[in-house]
């Protein structure tokens, strides 16, 4: 069986990761030598790990054979039944995941999308009945995925002020450090 301690750990894990990611694949977006091919490539493969990880962060809680869902969904449905968390406050935590699913669609961009490109060309290299959207933008996959991250942190912060064990510290500046040290290695590169 599963433990809350658990779930936040991997959750955690993958916050890190994502934040780290985005840091990283942020000036191939900016510094217009995505064109070239070496970094067109890093910016493609990047950015679909950008999408996987956050959409990871961002499924239903579920328990299957292989194991059981690290998810934002599943910390905050173990927080409920530990009551580890109050029911506003997790109701709150629920309100800004669905924000910042929806912010996704302000952009034109359907979250259910995201997830259809996610399961067809990350989880299971499918052909898809119908093509999917194209197009969404590099802005939107940053919004979604620092929204994503802070969602996370600031669960962490809530659930370590309620009495949860410290688990690992989500910086603030984490995209700040990750884009200064991707920057410095993309100008190594010539």
């Amino acid at each position: 069986m599963v433990t809350l301690d658990e779930l936040r750990k991997h959750v955690l894990e993958d916050a890190v990761e994502l934040i780290e990611t985005l840091g990283i694949v942020e000036p191939l977006v900016t510094n217009g030598r995505e064109l070239e091919p070496v970094p067109h490539l890093l910016r493609r493969l990047l950015t679909r790990h950008i999408i996987l990880v956050s959409m990871r962060l961002h499924e239903n809680d579920c328990s299957g054979k292989t194991g059981h869902t690290a998810s934002i969904d599943s910390v905050l449905k173990f927080a409920s039944q530990k009551a580890a968390l109050s029911t506003a406050g997790i109701s709150k935590f629920r309100k800004d995941q669905d924000k910042i699913k929806n912010s996704v669609e302000v952009e034109g961009f359907k979250f259910a999308d995201l997830r259809s490109f996610r399961t067809a060309e990350l989880a299971h290299s499918l052909h898809p009945h119908t093509p999917l959207s194209t197009g969404v933008g590099w802005h939107v996959i940053h919004q979604f995925a620092s929204g994503t991250y802070n969602l996370v942190k600031e669960i962490e912060i809530a659930l370590i002020a309620a009495g949860a064990s410290h688990i690992q510290l989500l910086s603030a500046d984490a995209y700040d450090h990750w884009a200064t040290k991707g920057e410095l290695f993309w100008r190594q590169q010539g």
